[in-house]
């Protein structure tokens, strides 16, 4: 049994309807377990929560009324998901500023026909906006792309120089941006960042420690020395947010 307040316009109660929908959907993704989640997919879903606080930002203030005791009904009766181990409860706060405005400014500029149904458009297009929101956060929040360090030709015939180099490749179907990525070796004595490239779907590139011309599936160092050593190595590979994609050991005769 709800206690909302229903209003004389149609479109004032469709529109707080929706709103009540979205507060909710908000709610539901702070108590998303963030903690199991990647770096990069829990920083996307932080600037998700954001931007639908600046959505709340610009709501009536009549509508705050009536989002505000919906959503602590619908908290007490949506129970937690349950987990295999317990864990510590923590609350988590979602803060909406809201601005005090006119209800009926919202559509004094665009007054339609009375046999026109606006309270069915405006609630579909709201409703539109939360899907969308949806298939975004399910989007981020799917597994990193599959690129890894795949070879080093560490030790090659000749001069070392010339011939070093370190297979990327990308296992996934879908082409990866890896603007700014970088690649550095053990002990970070050395660093390669990634110009403007990406790497397709189902491809490799070569990036190679000497200095020539790069292209689809060649990148050039610059170095003026072998970087790679002999003996044993690593090669580790970050996106462009220092997220840990990818480590590459090797040591001779293995």
């Amino acid at each position: 049994m709800t206690n909302r307040t229903h209003h004389d316009d149609p479109l004032y109660n469709a529109i707080a309807e929706t709103t009540v929908q979205v507060g909710r959907f908000g709610f539901a993704l702070l108590r998303l377990p963030l903690g199991l989640l990647p770096n990069q997919s829990r920083t996307h879903i932080e600037c998700a929560l954001y931007e639908l606080s600046r959505g709340f930002a610009g709501l009536p203030g009549d509508f705050a009324r009536i989002v505000e005791p919906e959503i602590k009904r619908w908290i007490d009766e949506t129970p937690l998901p349950s987990t295999s181990k317990p864990r510590p409860v923590t609350e988590q706060h979602l803060t909406v500023t809201i601005t005090l405005a006119s209800v009926t400014a919202l559509g004094a500029s665009t007054p339609a026909p009375d046999n026109e149904p606006i309270e069915e458009d405006v609630a579909e297009l709201l409703t539109e906006e939360v899907a969308g929101s949806i298939v975004d956060i399910e989007r981020l929040v799917a597994e990193p792309p599959n690129v890894s360090v795949a070879y080093i030709e560490y030790d090659p015939p000749g001069s070392d120089l010339e011939g070093e180099f370190v297979v990327i490749t990308n296992a996934s179907h879908e082409p990866v941006d890896l603007t700014d990525w970088t690649l550095v070796d053990e002990g970070n004595k050395h660093t390669y960042t990634f110009p403007a490239f990406t790497l397709a779907g189902g491809a490799e590139v070569k990036l190679w420690t000497k200095s020539g011309i790069d292209d689809a599936t060649n990148l050039c160092w610059g170095a003026r020395r072998p970087i790679w050593n002999n003996t044993g190595d690593s090669a580790v590979l970050r996106d462009a947010n220092g997220n840990l994609v990818s480590r590459y050991t090797y040591a001779a005769g293995a």
